[in-house]
């Protein structure tokens, strides 16, 4: 039987999932939502339904992979097989579509991102409408180049395999996502003082 390359410290393992686990929507949509909504009133329930469903959720997912020693592809095959039961080839496609449709969704956004960063660095962003230039370059192909460029990366890191390409990288990416979290609130903060001081 091929031996399955493994995380190497828990770590890589935490700053592997927190990176699967964070959401674009909790980033973008969470602000928003709990400015119009209010605080406690939203983020009661939000961490209510956070807990019932991500946790247990996940809890499944992880005990799910333990007991088939495997993914949801061979994982739901092997049921169905055990189960005696028809259909296993087909359900088992139904997570690769959800995470194929995904991968869509991200690398158009991840896209976006890097051309952001290729912008900033040359200093292009200077005395720019951001607005214009946001539109002028999601209607064009310009978009789709970089959309690419983005799957060909992730491409390349799973190829890397678990160690040298997930682990490695999240333990870099994602302690570094929190910086820039960090680096955000304080210029916002700053902002908003500033602001202040400058109409009082």
């Amino acid at each position: 039987m091929e031996s399955r390359e493994n995380f190497t410290s828990k770590l890589g393992f935490i700053m592997s999932c927190l990176g699967s686990a964070i959401g674009l929507g909790n980033i973008w949509m969470f602000p928003w939502k709990l400015g119009q909504y209010g605080g406690a009133a939203f983020l009661i329930p939000y961490f209510i339904f956070v807990y019932l469903l991500g946790v247990t959720g996940l809890i499944g997912e992880f005990a799910f992979g333990r007991w088939m020693k495997g993914g949801s592809f061979e994982g739901i095959q092997k049921v169905f097989k055990e189960k005696k039961l028809p259909g296993g080839k087909v359900f088992s496609l139904i997570p690769a579509m959800a995470v194929g449709g995904t991968l869509i969704f991200y690398a158009v956004v991840v896209g976006w991102t890097f051309k952001y960063f290729f912008e900033s660095v040359k200093g292009s962003f200077f005395n720019l409408n951001m607005e214009e230039f946001f539109n002028g370059f999601t209607g064009s192909n310009l978009s789709i180049f970089w959309a690419f460029v983005a799957i060909l990366v992730t491409l390349l890191i799973v190829n890397m395999g678990v160690i040298k390409g997930i682990e490695n990288l999240n333990k870099i990416m994602m302690p570094s996502l929190f910086v820039i979290f960090l680096i955000l609130l304080v210029r916002s903060l700053l902002c908003q003082v500033l602001w202040r001081v400058l109409h009082t």
